[in-house]
């Protein structure tokens, strides 16, 4: 991984935290919110370069981030993080701690409302458990609480130059991981080790977590899209499906997926499909341009796949994402479930990921992803 160095101006983070507390700011005050309270992990990440620890079975709401539509940010943190936060993060100014349980905090939270001048005030909330939030209404009923979701999501669209290095950063360790994988598949292994080797090697080349094991779905798990490796074991001949966005550089993640197949492929059907999932991302990625809207996007690759007869058998998920702070942010493009009911713009500097695929059951798929 690129390190900050003495002798070159590589990624300004001062400057990237800037845009990105402006863009909250910005993005507030046209929703026409006083303040926001964050809880999630990535738009904490984004809002203050806030590192956290955590899993899917530990930490998850521990911290409150409070910012007024002034520009006032104020960190209620971990009680554990308190003196991390305090030696090496200059730029917020007075934490406070929380204690383990959040509910436990609600004093502390509401103390900081109303030093800011909130009492009475607009807040939009991104996530909040109800064993806070309830509590929360009752002790500030002069206080609105809508969703905020919405600020952070258009916040986090159009990106900072530097923004687009750190993803750039990220894109090569997850093409390290992916090189990793396509180096081993083989008859016999199994999709478990696989994913492993391609964890185990980003990790390595700077990865700092593991937001999920990365793909390796053989056979009839690539078919019916399986969302985990498992202790199957690869076929010769069979298509292999792999995702390796697992990967996360200075907050930013990575994503990329291929398919390919366990030695010779053995029908001329999954060359056809395979084809057809290259041609959905070359056309799909020709209408990736500022103003393009989203279901531009994802009409050229579905045409591409009804073109090669494969249109009933593309993925019924999303066929593409923004992509920062958090793996998947807005926009999607494609999703069938919400066909035709939201369509954006798509806006200069912003960064997608384009993952078309094609799921024929008895034979294979996949996906195919780049990040644009």
């Amino acid at each position: 991984m690129n390190q900050n160095v003495d002798w070159e101006q590589r990624i300004d983070w001062n400057s990237v935290r800037d845009h990105r507390l402006n863009r909250v700011v910005t993005e507030m005050k046209l929703a026409g919110y006083d303040a926001l309270l964050f809880t999630k992990l990535d738009a904490l990440r984004y809002a203050i370069s806030f590192r956290s620890v955590f899993s899917l079975w530990f930490h998850g709401n521990r911290y409150i981030l409070l910012i007024t539509a002034d520009g006032r940010v104020k960190f209620l943190v971990a009680s554990g993080c308190l003196e991390r936060v305090l030696q090496t993060m200059p730029w917020v100014k007075d934490p406070e701690p929380l204690p383990f349980i959040i509910s436990q905090g609600l004093k502390t939270i509401t103390g900081a409302i109303d030093n800011l001048g909130l009492s009475g005030a607009k807040i939009g909330v991104d996530m909040m458990p109800f064993s806070l939030y309830d509590p929360l209404k009752a002790a500030m009923p002069k206080a609105s609480f809508v969703d905020g979701s919405i600020v952070i999501e258009k916040a986090r669209r159009k990106k900072h130059p530097d923004e687009v290095k750190a993803l750039r950063l990220a894109a090569e360790i997850v093409d390290i991981g992916m090189d990793t994988v396509l180096r081993n598949v083989k008859p016999g292994i199994t999709e478990h080790e696989i994913s492993s080797a391609a964890s185990y090697a980003m990790n390595l080349a700077g990865s700092e977590e593991t937001p999920y094991m990365p793909l390796v779905c053989a056979g009839e798990h690539g078919s019916i899209g399986y969302r985990f490796p498992t202790d199957r074991r690869l076929k010769h001949g069979e298509m292999v499906y792999t995702d390796c966005g697992a990967a996360v550089v200075n907050g930013y993640n990575g994503d990329i997926a291929r398919t390919t197949v366990v030695g010779k492929a053995k029908s001329e059907e999954q060359k056809k499909i395979y084809r057809a999932m290259v041609q959905m991302l070359e056309s799909g990625t020709k209408a990736v341009k500022p103003g393009a809207s989203t279901s531009e996007i994802a009409f050229a690759c579905q045409h591409a796949a009804e073109e090669a007869g494969y249109g009933k058998y593309t993925y019924y998920g999303i066929v593409g994402h923004g992509i920062g702070t958090d793996i998947h942010e807005a926009p999607s493009i494609g999703e069938k479930v919400c066909e035709g009911e939201e369509v954006e713009k798509l806006m200069q500097n912003e960064v997608i990921c384009l993952e078309p695929g094609i799921l024929v059951p008895g034979v294979g798929g996949g996906h195919v992803e780049n990040m644009i």
